[in-house]
């Protein structure tokens, strides 16, 4: 199956050989062309695959416990579930979708960062997709990623340091003031990045089940900015990934062992592009 980087963060199988070769080729032509102290002095694909931290799954909300039962108790595979079936096991009923009686959009998910979809993965299934009024589920956990599909996340935002410092930079809905974050994971022995309009309530929200110091914050006045600031963190960082825990494993690819570097966000703001730090 052809990896998904959409916002499902859908991984069962492995991409093919020849997916790989086309990412680290990706790589090396970007990494051509681009300073060489956002790189490590490291050939990413000589590094194996990250491992990930086993955790005990973070139990889904109370209002969907009854949903969770219902799902843990199943054998099929693959699965039908109607909306139906699913809305009348949830108190208060399913987030709305735009038509009732129909699985919203955003409700397709296997990220565990959302309370309902705890509700199936915990429960060992994943959801493959929905018709409307009914989705399916196949039996399995979540893979943890391959280095290459990591890696693959950030091409994108690396592409906009090789231009930062000359493009014009139109700030708008799409390109707001965004903030950058370093957070510590001390129980998991994790250091953590990551991009928010709003840090603060991002943190907030990865509290859930675990204890979080911050380290840093870095207020960047546009938002593809941000992104390349955190990519560049992470590239030098990328020796030292870690997959916080593989219930996570198809989202959060932004963490590193806390016996690694901490990359100084101001300073490397300041080398890429020294205008683009919104000062308090």
């Amino acid at each position: 199956m052809k990896a998904d980087f959409g916002g499902r963060g859908l991984y069962i199988d492995d991409p093919s050989p020849e997916w790989v070769d086309y990412v680290w080729a990706l790589v090396d032509e970007l990494r051509a062309v681009s300073p060489e102290w956002i790189w490590p002095d490291v050939d990413f694909k000589t590094l194996p695959r990250p491992p990930a931290i086993e955790a005990d799954p973070i139990p889904p909300p109370r209002k969907y416990r009854r949903l969770h039962e219902w799902f843990m108790a199943q054998t099929a595979d693959p699965l039908v579930v109607e909306h139906s079936q699913a809305d009348a096991l949830v108190d208060g009923g399913l987030p709305e979708g735009r038509l009732p009686g129909c699985f919203a959009r955003t409700l397709i998910t296997n990220n565990p960062r959302k309370a309902f979809a705890r509700t199936w993965v915990n429960a060992g299934y994943l959801v493959t997709g929905n018709s409307g009024s009914s989705a399916v589920f196949v039996r399995g956990y979540k893979r943890v990623p391959t280095r290459a599909e990591v890696v693959r996340h950030r091409l994108v935002a690396l592409h906009h340091v090789t231009k930062c410092a000359t493009e014009r930079h139109d700030a708008g809905h799409l390109n707001p003031p965004t903030s950058v974050y370093l957070v510590h994971l001390p129980d998991q022995g994790l250091y953590k990045v990551g991009v928010g309009v709003d840090a603060a309530d991002r943190i907030s929200r990865q509290r859930t089940g675990r204890r979080i110091d911050v380290v840093q914050v870095l207020d960047a006045r546009f938002k593809r900015c941000a992104w390349a600031v955190e990519s560049i963190v992470l590239n030098l960082t990328e020796p030292w990934r870690v997959i916080d825990d593989r219930w996570r494993s198809g989202g959060p690819l932004e963490c590193w062992s806390d016996d690694g570097p901490v990359p100084d966000l101001r300073e490397v703001a300041d080398r890429l592009n020294p205008t683009l730090v919104r000062d308090a």
